[in-house]
């Protein structure tokens, strides 16, 4: 999914305003590496609280494959964007998949 920017950020001398949100190439490993990486900062993260947005973002960063500090300098509103786009993806419960044709 690409996202456009309203403002422009810039990452590795490069300048974006546009990011691509491939959160289909997301594993299993990249949320648990998420987790681990937060532990690891001293920020606990179980149940619920997997949806607070310190652990949305990185998991976007995987997708984004940039660094959670870039990503905290986005504006508010590209930031809030990533942040729901991400959500949504996560929270997407087996019910709500359509059933595959008997």
């Amino acid at each position: 999914m690409r996202i456009k920017l309203n403002k422009e950020i810039e990452f590795n001398g490069k300048k974006y305003n546009e990011l691509t949100l491939d959160l289909e190439s997301l594993t299993g490993n990249d949320l648990i590496n998420a987790e681990e990486s937060l532990r690891s900062k001293g920020i606990m993260t179980a149940g619920a609280s997997d949806f607070s947005r310190i652990y949305i973002l990185t998991v976007a960063s995987y997708a984004l494959k940039m660094p959670v500090e870039v990503l905290k300098g986005l504006s508010a509103k590209d930031f809030t964007r990533i942040i729901n786009e991400t959500l949504v993806f996560l929270a997407v419960s087996d019910s709500e998949l359509k059933p595959e044709a008997v």
